[in-house]
């Protein structure tokens, strides 16, 4: 098993930027035609960094089982949503389009549709419904574990978590039509006849955020979108979930 701090300089956030790298085994590594190598975005939740995923799941494990020949891509993002900030840096535009150029050109791996992927926790939730809803044509599937999918609403009524919203989103009217408004990005896809990405729902039924997962399954659902929604019994909004979830997305999902 072999992972990887990556730091290079972002022309998008004007700064340096670090990644962690979870890769296969050399052997896997050299066997395989290096641009046929899967790559997958984990995306970590508030707060989070690009050592989240490494140092409370078991991610690096359950690739090494899986003898997958495919890089996992975490990236940092702080408490910043996976978006261009109204009044801030344009941190959706750095990993939904810079982060992808960089990682294909420096590590070789596949350039192709059916081997990108992305999936992410909370507010990696959300990043990864936004980055796969705005980006079909590059990503086959997305993965929310938890996921903050109905942001949209928190503006509305104003039940805002913190006032970095306004920062960051703007006013409600702002945010609908935009690139991080997911309903209005399923309805997007399927009137422009963009190829759908298969969707993964998840959360526990002791979270809080649940309701949001299912709202949203059943909208996509309802849209003809292939998706598939798990609710797992007693748990909540924690490690031990979504460690049993990227356990199951590297061995079943994709």
């Amino acid at each position: 098993m072999s992972l990887a701090s990556f730091y290079f300089y972002s022309d998008v956030l004007h700064s340096s930027q670090k990644v962690s790298i979870a890769l296969p085994e050399p052997k896997t590594m050299l066997e395989e035609d290096k641009s046929e190598m899967e790559v997958l975005y984990l995306l970590h939740g508030a707060q989070g960094s690009e050592h989240s995923w490494v140092s409370a799941s078991n991610v690096e494990r359950y690739l090494y089982e899986s003898e997958r020949n495919m890089a996992i891509v975490i990236p940092t993002m702080k408490t910043n949503y996976y978006t261009d900030h109204k009044i801030g840096d344009k941190y959706y535009t750095y990993v939904a389009k810079e982060l992808p150029k960089i990682i294909e050109t420096y590590f070789n791996v596949t350039f192709k549709r059916d081997k990108t992927y992305v999936a992410g926790l909370s507010m990696g939730g959300f990043g990864a419904m936004k980055v796969v809803l705005n980006n079909p044509e590059k990503f086959c599937f997305g993965a929310t574990f938890s996921g903050a999918l109905n942001i949209g609403e928190r503006i509305r009524t104003g039940a805002r978590p913190e006032r970095r919203y306004d920062m960051i989103f703007g006013s409600y009217d702002d945010f609908v039509g935009s690139e991080s408004d997911l309903y209005y990005l399923l309805k997007k896809n399927v009137e422009e006849n963009k190829p759908l990405p298969k969707l993964y729902i998840s959360c526990g039924t002791a979270d809080g955020l649940l309701q949001d997962s299912i709202d949203f399954y059943n909208e996509a659902k309802k849209l003809g979108y292939d998706c598939k929604l798990h609710k797992e019994k007693m748990l909540g909004h924690g490690w031990r979930f979504w460690d049993l979830e990227v356990e199951k997305l590297l061995r079943t999902l994709i």
